[in-house]
């Protein structure tokens, strides 16, 4: 069983889980959608540090303009992220971020385990998915 399947049918529990697949992002939203999650896309390829992460995440989760880029901001509006069936992020490039700054990267990675780990009746499933290179 896939990860992804898993998740979808809940027989796997909300966390943060890595994930082999080449397939294209489009495929993957069209699949969590039909499953009536919502489908967030992570890409941190590229990001180096601290500040340039906490911007793709405002982006990817759509977190408002007054999202404080700091640790403390990300907890509080990944604790917002609420969904009927559940959110599902598929989280691109974190390979490269971890190697660019591991103390970030780690922080980041404790915050999204922390609420994907909740469980509050509004899932959060990470998918970590390695570069092509690292594959």
């Amino acid at each position: 069983m896939s990860e992804l399947a898993g998740l979808l049918a809940r027989r796997l529990p909300p966390g943060v889980y890595p994930w082999e697949s080449e397939a294209a992002e489009e495929e993957v939203r069209a699949e969590v959608e039909e499953a009536g999650w919502t489908f967030v896309h992570l890409d941190t390829a590229g990001v180096e540090d601290k500040a340039a992460f906490l911007d793709r995440a405002a982006e990817a989760f759509g977190f408002p303009a007054w999202f404080g880029r700091n640790w403390d901001a990300l907890r509080d509006s990944l604790g917002d992220v609420r969904a009927e069936r559940g959110t599902l992020v598929l989280w691109d490039g974190w390979d490269a971020f971890a190697r660019s700054d591991e103390e970030p990267f780690a922080v980041a990675l404790e915050l999204v385990r922390e609420r994907a780990e909740e469980s509050d009746g509004s899932p959060l499933a990470v998918l970590l998915r390695a570069s092509p290179d690292a594959r």
